[in-house]
């Protein structure tokens, strides 16, 4: 008898959860939702829009970004993207191979602060994008149900997180009044029957999840 498995079964999570739910990520994108800032950058697929951490080394002062002096050292991606283009909706979605339990005083196994400051981060990179199309987001964790040990899980499917909640990016006009430019999304939690999501994905079927998606809230963020 053979027998086949993995120690990372969150990257297995994560392959289900964008195939069935139809990613985008690696698709093509239109041009003309492209702003002009981000026509001259190359940006052919969806991938293609990512925010990257430079080191620029040897020197004290800024350089430009074509200095051999800068290098990348790490890329700042989400899991799953996919434009919902007759509702105007951007779905920034983050596979966590997690099982939460909550009660009335603690809250366990969640995603981490960590895991919250990157969903942000990923709102802000698509925010050009997001302004020019004024488009509504919905960025949020997808999650495995498991009804062995899931308490309160019906009260918990609207759950809400943020750690920019009340944070609001505003913007100087001539009449030296501040108006809201945009705010961060808060990050919901959309919980899945593994077993359904595994058929599905063996089956060779995709996005057929439309109704689970229904249930999250897209959200306004761009506000002049």
């Amino acid at each position: 008898i053979s027998m086949f498995g993995t120690t990372s079964f969150h990257a297995v999570w994560e392959n289900v959860c964008c195939t069935v739910f139809g990613t985008q990520l690696h698709e093509p994108i239109d041009q003309t939702l492209l702003p002009d800032e981000m026509k001259k950058m190359k940006i052919n697929k969806w991938s293609d829009i990512e925010a990257r951490a430079k080191w620029r080394i040897g020197r004290d002062q800024a350089v430009d970004a074509e200095s051999p002096d800068e290098k990348d050292a790490s890329k700042l991606r989400p899991d799953f993207v996919a434009l919902d283009e007759k509702k105007n909706i951007l779905y920034i979605l983050d596979a966590k191979y997690y099982v939460p339990t909550f009660s009335d005083s603690s809250v366990n196994g969640c995603p981490g602060v960590g895991d919250v400051n990157k969903q942000h981060l990923y709102q802000l990179t698509y925010h050009p994008l997001i302004k020019e199309n004024n488009w509504k987001v919905v960025n949020a964790f997808l999650m495995p149900k498991s009804c062995k040990n899931f308490q309160g899980a019906e009260q918990t499917v609207k759950s809400y997180c943020s750690i920019f909640e009340d944070i609001r990016i505003t913007h100087s006009n001539d009449n030296d009044n501040d108006r809201v430019e945009f705010s961060f999304a808060k990050i919901q939690t959309l919980f899945l029957e593994p077993e359904k999501l595994f058929r599905y994905y063996l089956d060779g079927n995709s996005k057929l999840l439309e109704n689970e998606m229904l249930t999250l809230e897209p959200q306004q963020v761009i506000h002049n």
